[in-house]
């Protein structure tokens, strides 16, 4: 009986914790207009040192090869003319963060309970209640009266849909859910009424782990039918989001394309070692760079965080990166095929871990906010833990 309200207990706290990690420095950085996440992740992990009973100070030999690499390309960003406080800052705090969690997560590892799942489901629908609160309502306080695509807490729909992606597969895998096509139809709902492509890409990730037989078949018939529907809806907004060229003067195309062209140019200029560590933006601008300013009248859109991860962490740790990012699409499917074919862990660190490495995707390769990003360190926290989650 101690022992499962102990696991009660434990599992309220992290449910807490992990909502402050993902909700609190979106609504910092809408509501105060900060230029990034990082101020409302330094308020939540303050909140998690504040409240860890007990933090494991015995570092992995994974975490401090990685703290190496991050001092070594702290150096090359110096080196190239990079600011040294912001820098070495960025990587000693992005150090602290990824530790605490590391160590607040070790206490996770128990059987998932019905109080666990119910808890899990509560925060999907509180997710979803809120991305269809905003289509009939605004926040009209603060930073969010000046932003259109807005889901309270969330500057834009696509942070909301990152946050949801995480929570959405989350109660996917708790449940051990066949009906992936169900869960995925009210995504799809909201991606076709915001508009939003990477709400889209969360449903099409839903369908993607489902557990059942005939997920090839489920998938093909998606293809057909709802992905034609979702095309009829949405055309225009389609086309100006999937036809990828300088014709297309869409801004969130145009902001993709320079961050595929800064990776390129930076792995080419610096021989494939990378501009060093929060460095990205210190090249000259290129082709895509000139032709957003033309469009804005001079201004500058994600020069410093590459538009999604992959542009930044290859432009800054260049070859390195590269291997990051196929690491990072090996471990998703490895981890879909634990899901697919295998009667997976009934443990909370592996539904954690299979949720964040499908979330992590998303935010690589479709859209993301750089480093100090809840699913960025939430990620590398468990990958820290890999070896421990994989052998359960």
């Amino acid at each position: 009986m101690n022992n499962l309200l102990s696991s009660v207990k434990v599992f309220n706290l992290s449910a807490l914790k992990f909502l402050l990690i993902i909700m609190v420095p979106s609504f910092v950085f809408a509501y105060f207009q900060f230029s990034s996440l990082f101020f409302g992740l330094v308020l939540v992990f303050a909140f998690i040192f504040l409240t860890s009973k007990k933090i494991n100070v015995k570092f992995s030999m994974n975490f401090i090869f990685t703290s190496l690499i991050l001092i070594c390309y702290s150096f090359i960003a110096v080196g190239m003319g990079g600011d040294f406080f912001k820098v070495f800052s960025s990587a000693f705090i992005l150090c602290v963060m990824i530790f605490l969690l590391v160590s607040s997560l070790k206490k996770l590892d128990y059987e998932v309970n019905s109080t666990l799942i119910n808890s899990i489901s509560v925060i999907y629908y509180l997710f979803l209640a809120l991305g269809f609160l905003a289509l009939l309502i605004k926040f009209p306080y603060g930073g969010y009266s000046f932003r259109h695509g807005s889901v309270f807490p969330f500057a834009e729909y696509s942070h909301f849909a990152i946050a949801f992606c995480f929570f959405a597969l989350l109660y996917q895998l708790a449940c051990k859910s066949n009906k992936g096509i169900i869960h995925c139809l009210p995504t799809f709902i909201l991606g076709v009424a915001f508009p939003n492509l990477t709400t889209i890409i969360v449903g099409v990730l839903q369908l993607f782990i489902i557990r059942t037989k005939y997920k090839l078949l489920i998938f093909i018939l998606s293809a057909f039918i709802i992905f034609p529907i979702i095309y009829f809806f949405m055309q225009d907004y389609v086309l100006s989001r999937l036809v990828f060229n300088e014709e297309n003067r869409n801004l969130s195309n145009l902001v993709y394309l320079q961050g595929a062209e800064t990776a390129l140019n930076s792995l080419l200029s610096t021989y494939g070692l990378g501009l060093g560590f929060q460095n990205i933006g210190a090249q000259e601008p290129g082709y895509f760079t000139e032709l957003i300013r033309t469009v804005t009248n001079g201004e500058d859109l994600n020069r410093l965080d590459g538009g999604f991860l992959a542009a930044k962490i290859i432009s800054e740790f260049g070859l390195l990166g590269v291997f990051f990012c196929i690491f990072v699409i090996v471990n998703f499917f490895k981890v879909c095929k634990i899901v697919w074919f295998y009667d997976y862990p009934n443990r909370f660190l592996f539904l954690l871990y299979a949720a964040s490495s499908g979330q992590i995707m998303i935010e690589l390769f479709v859209r993301g906010y750089g480093y100090f990003s809840p699913g960025f360190i939430i990620f590398l926290a468990l990958y820290f833990l890999r070896s421990k989650i994989l052998s359960l």
